[in-house]
């Protein structure tokens, strides 16, 4: 008894070659300058093969951001509500005074985070004490005052509010002054990030600085990371932490241009992984001369990976090593073996092939066309 089955999709399913997938976290190939060429695209056609490949975008050119007109349009709204509130005080309107100052210490804060006017946030402190003096909430007036002084120790200029809100300040500068001074710890994740405290520079994490027990505005600044301001009741002699977080694109567009522009100067390392975010890449997989390839997670700029190529490597062996490296198997898609061509009976219908197969009771095999064996 003969039995007829038709395999052809069972079978061609079998044996057609495997198509590599492209999934995965985005990878940019930057090969260091002096790399062959050619081996560089080499090594970028198989990582095409299994990973989204990202193309190396060019820096940003130097221009006002909209970060940067956003910036000025606070410091200006700033300025004018200190005009308002001075001359409310003028004339004695206290309330009104102390609420246009009082309205605007989010805005003088947001701008310290960028950049390092701690002037306007001083003045609009000093501007509410006095109104509050004033108005007779002297209680109400010296926590001003002491932020004040703690921002900037400089004796303000006399004059520039009345006689009784001036003698109220002094006392609060007094019991500000009269504070020992001790050592503050300072460390930030990841380390490497400028500090600027109370508006001035102080180094880089981590480090240790004098200060004084009281409120103070602690300002980070790293590049590929978002600038920060924190305000806080610092106390001496203990450590602080600040966890960063990674720049957006808008704050690594400006950073960017900076580079470009010769402004910023940044190590070659950190450049690297900030064209890799600009590039939308998440992981890097760099060349050097010498056919070391390091793959390296943008976000957490960690080596994952490392591998080895030879100058004179053909196309398997440089397949294997960027296989590796990236943590796939790359074995070759095989497809039909080729015993199976010959015996195969293979027939070509409308640009498609087809296979179908006779088996009967004895369990002898021979291949037919799909139109049958004669």
């Amino acid at each position: 008894m003969k039995y007829r089955f038709a395999t052809s999709l069972l079978l061609l399913a079998a044996c057609a070659p495997q198509v590599a997938g492209v999934a995965g976290p985005p990878v940019l190939v930057l090969p260091e300058p002096g790399v062959d060429r050619a081996l560089g695209e080499r090594v970028e056609r198989v990582v095409a093969t299994r990973r989204p490949l990202r193309p190396l975008r060019a820096l940003p050119p130097r221009s006002r951001s909209p970060k940067e007109l956003g910036t000025q349009h606070r410091i200006d709204a700033i300025a004018a509500a200190l005009g308002r509130a001075r001359r409310h005080e003028e004339v004695a309107a206290w309330d009104a005074c102390a609420k246009e100052a009082g309205d605007r210490l989010g805005l003088a804060t947001e701008v310290l985070a960028s950049t390092n006017r701690i002037e306007l946030l001083r003045d609009l402190h000093l501007q509410i004490g006095a109104c509050l003096s004033l108005s007779n909430e002297p209680a109400n007036a010296q926590p001003h005052f002491r932020v004040a002084t703690l921002l900037d120790e400089a004796p303000p200029p006399s004059g520039a509010h009345r006689e009784e809100a001036e003698g109220a300040l002094e006392v609060a500068r007094s019991e500000v002054l009269a504070r020992a001074k001790g050592p503050l710890r300072i460390e930030t994740v990841p380390p490497g990030a400028e500090v600027w405290l109370d508006g001035r520079r102080v180094g880089v994490t981590p480090l240790s600085v004098d200060v004084r027990l009281g409120e103070h505005f602690v300002t980070l600044r790293r590049f590929r990371f978002e600038p920060q301001t924190n305000h806080a009741l610092v106390q001496p002699r203990t450590r602080v932490r600040f966890v960063l977080s990674p720049a957006r694109t808008e704050t690594l567009r400006q950073q960017l241009a900076e580079v470009k522009s010769g402004r910023q100067r940044v190590p070659l390392a950190e450049l690297r992984l900030a064209r890799a975010s600009w590039s939308e890449a998440e992981q890097l997989l760099e060349l050097d001369k010498r056919g070391t390839l390091r793959l390296i997670s943008v976000g957490g700029a960690k080596t994952l990976r490392r591998g080895r190529l030879a100058p004179d490597a053909d196309d398997d062996e440089v397949r294997e090593s960027v296989c590796g490296v990236l943590g796939e198997q790359c074995e070759d898609g095989g497809g039909i073996p080729w015993y199976v061509w010959p015996i195969a009976g293979l027939a070509v219908v409308g640009g498609a092939i087809g296979i179908g197969f006779l088996a009967d009771s004895q369990r002898s095999t021979r291949f037919c066309p799909p139109n049958g064996c004669e």
